[in-house]
C-alpha cells in the first residue's frame, strides 16, 4: 500500500457476498485501453477484458481476450447488486464494494 492525499470509495451496498455471487456471471479482473477505449462524453466504451466465468461465487474457467462494450451511463442505471463489504485495490489508492451489472455486450470466448 501506498500512501496518498487522495482515496476514491464506493460506499457499500445492501447485499451479501451470496446475493452478489449468485447465479452465473463474468468477474473481471483486467481491463485494456481503459484509456483509449471510452468516450467521456457520451459514455460509450469498449475494452479488452479477461477475467472468470464464474458460478455461484466460484470460479469456473478463465476468459481472455474478450471484449467488453456498453454506455457507462446506461451501465449505472443497470446495477444489479452492490455487496456490503468495501475493499481496497492492491494500492490501497481505491475502494469499493463488488459489484454487479444486469446486462453487458461480451464479445469472445
Amino acid at each position: 500500500m501506498d500512501v496518498t492525499s487522495r482515496h476514491d470509495l464506493i460506499g457499500a451496498g445492501k447485499q451479501n457476498d451470496t446475493e452478489v455471487h449468485a447465479g452465473e456471471y463474468l468477474e473481471l479482473v483486467s481491463l485494456q485501453g481503459v484509456h483509449s477505449g471510452a468516450n467521456a462524453i457520451s459514455g460509450d466504451f469498449s475494452f479488452g477484458a479477461s477475467g472468470f466465468l464464474c458460478r455461484d461465487g466460484k470460479r469456473v474457467r478463465p476468459v481472455r481476450g474478450i471484449t467488453v462494450a456498453g454506455n457507462f451511463y446506461t451501465l449505472l442505471n443497470e446495477i444489479d447488486a452492490i455487496g456490503n463489504t468495501v475493499t481496497p485495490n492492491y494500492d490501497g489508492a481505491f475502494f469499493a464494494p463488488r459489484i454487479r451489472f444486469a446486462r453487458l455486450s461480451i464479445a469472445g470466448e
